[in-house]
């Protein structure tokens, strides 16, 4: 064992309760002490004569296997241990080295050298660890979960001294002053530092800001529409919450957030009454007039069931929802309720995309759109493409391109057909990159190929619309033209608008004056529907039917 701090220390037990001989080393005679009680048969600072110690140790073979648990920018601890272990021995590095490995024992020892990625089999897997499937026995014996199993026996049977490691014990209230003794901020030696939490009181799940905490119970609406918010990410701090701070109309009461630290950060910055880590303690809030959904893609369906429940206003950001039954819920409960549900579709809400609408003039003909989407490489292992949790690129953005198809067309998509490449690669999903041909109810018909093969620097988002005698391009929401009997019209800044501003105030207004939702909610239900076909239509390479009241017809 090289490295006697706690990991070390846990560490030696372990191997002493499987029957090893134990050899320790550390830089602290104190971890040495230390080690002896928790089960090492002998131990050795690093300054003194340790190959010598270890020869004798082993009978001048070598060390079987080298565990390294020491934690150092030095590659001390991979050259101490090619020097002690025997020909054709193992080393483990558990702790955070240098790994600068000397050639010269390594290769003519021919050792094995392995790095431990914590826990077992398992860690890191969101199929293991999220969803909650095993890795069968006769295939994997010692997985994260069994490991913790043999870890928590071990203690039960008091082969494992715990009490032996802790040094300290802080109430979780004094926290820092524990992080300030690891830290080595106070000059005093440790081992395990424990955080007590008193289990006698009831968690607190919602927490009043210093912002809440001035204000008495409904002082702060005074007229104001309160709003709730769930979900702290990166998108929900850039393109929501900062125009939703900016309106005056509107009483912040609460913000839930998975992670509490995050969520108060959040809560503080954006000036809300309260945050909390229960969706539940925003949505029942009896100020809160509505709720916005900003989490992954799977929460997105049952926050928006529980918001209308409780007859709350609801913008979720897209998409709507990740399958058909999850659809088939939201339409009965918003049918049933009277309040207001816009999903977070922002391209329509674009200036110029609003410009090239009003520019297009009266409809005499269909339109053929064609929109280029260059959407840059996901890996297989983000959430996004999780069909559990992000339900993949199809549901979770070519939405976006379906909406503003039927903005323009004033139309529904009623049939979609789409075809994927093949890539053969196992880092890329083929599905990454569509093609997705659309027909819609007014003999529109539209494009989209999302494309995941290219390079990212090149503009997002092309689209053009030919119909009536004219034809609109806008380019990437910076730039649009219209052209018309020979002359072209052009609008933008070079400035990109993509109308997430708008879409927060139209949906603050409607609420404000009574109207309707900006987005029909027919119009979002058709465009949900219109990505399932689409998902449908790749697995069995047939165009699908979009019948939109069939779901409306089941509740």
């Amino acid at each position: 064992m090289i490295g006697l701090g706690l990991v070390g220390q846990l560490t030696v037990q372990l191997l002493a309760a499987a029957g090893c001989r134990i050899f320790g080393i550390d830089i602290d005679k104190n971890a040495l002490e230390l080690a002896r009680k928790s089960g090492a048969h002998e131990a050795a600072l690093r300054s003194e004569s340790v190959h010598r110690l270890i020869d004798s140790f082993t009978g001048g073979r070598g060390a079987d296997n080298i565990i390294i648990t020491a934690s150092t920018s030095s590659n001390d601890p991979i050259k101490l241990a090619g020097e002690i272990a025997r020909d054709r021995a193992r080393v483990v590095v558990v702790g955070a080295v240098k790994m600068d490995i000397p050639r010269e024992h390594y290769y003519m020892k021919e050792l094995e050298l392995c790095l431990s990625r914590s826990y077992g089999p398992g860690r890191y897997d969101a199929t293991y660890e999220e969803r909650g499937i095993d890795y069968p026995i006769g295939y994997v014996r010692w997985t994260e979960k069994r490991n913790m199993e043999e870890f928590l026996r071990l203690v039960s049977e008091r082969r494992l001294n715990l009490e032996l490691l802790t040094t300290h014990r802080f109430k979780v209230e004094d926290a820092s002053t524990a992080y300030n003794l690891i830290l080595g901020k106070k000059s005093e030696r440790f081992c395990g530092v424990l955080l007590e939490y008193d289990t006698d009181h009831e968690i607190q799940t919602r927490i009043a800001t210093k912002h809440g905490a001035k204000s008495p119970a409904g002082a702060k609406l005074n007229g104001k529409i309160g709003v709730g918010f769930i979900g702290a990410g990166n998108f929900a701090t850039a393109s929501l919450l900062p125009h939703l701070r900016a309106l005056d109309t509107v009483a912040l009461m609460g913000l839930a957030n998975s992670t509490g630290v995050s969520g108060k950060n959040t809560a503080e910055r954006f000036r809300f009454g309260f945050c909390s880590t229960d969706a539940k303690d925003v949505i029942e809030n009896p100020e809160t007039h509505s709720v916005f959904i900003a989490t992954r893609h799977n929460l997105h369906g049952p926050l928006v069931c529980d918001a209308l429940r409780a007859g709350r206003a609801v913008f979720v950001e897209k998409p709507l929802c990740l399958n058909e039954n999850e659809l088939k819920q939201i339409v009965s409960l918003y049918r049933a309720s009277n309040t207001l549900l816009l999903t977070g579709f922002n391209r329509r809400f674009s200036p110029l995309a609003e410009q090239i609408k009003q520019s297009m003039g009266r409809k005499t003909t269909p339109y053929s759109i064609i929109y280029r989407v260059n959407a840059g490489f996901i890996p297989k292992d983000n959430w996004v493409q999780d069909s559990l949790q992000g339900g993949g690129r199809i549901i979770g953005e070519v939405c976006h391109f379906i909406d503003l198809m039927q903005y323009f067309t004033n139309a529904e998509p009623v049939r979609i057909f789409a075809e994927s490449i093949a890539t053969g690669s196992e880092k890329e999903v083929d599905e990454d990159t569509v093609a997705i041909t659309l027909k819609f109810s007014d003999g529109s018909i539209g494009t989209i190929h999302y494309i995941a093969v290219g390079d990212k620097s090149f503009p997002k988002e092309h689209i053009e619309i030919f119909g009536s005698g004219m034809v609109a391009v806008l380019d990437d929401f910076k730039l649009a033209t219209i052209t018309r009997d020979g002359s072209t019209t052009k609008f933008g800044k070079g400035v990109q608008e993509k109308g997430h501003r708008e879409e927060v105030r139209s949906f603050i207004a409607a609420l404000q004056n009574g109207g309707e939702s900006p987005i029909p909610f027919r119009s979002i239900v058709a465009t949900t529907l219109a990505t399932f076909r689409a998902i449908d239509s790749l697995k069995t390479g047939l165009p699908q039917t979009i019948d939109v009241e069939t779901v409306f017809a089941e509740n």
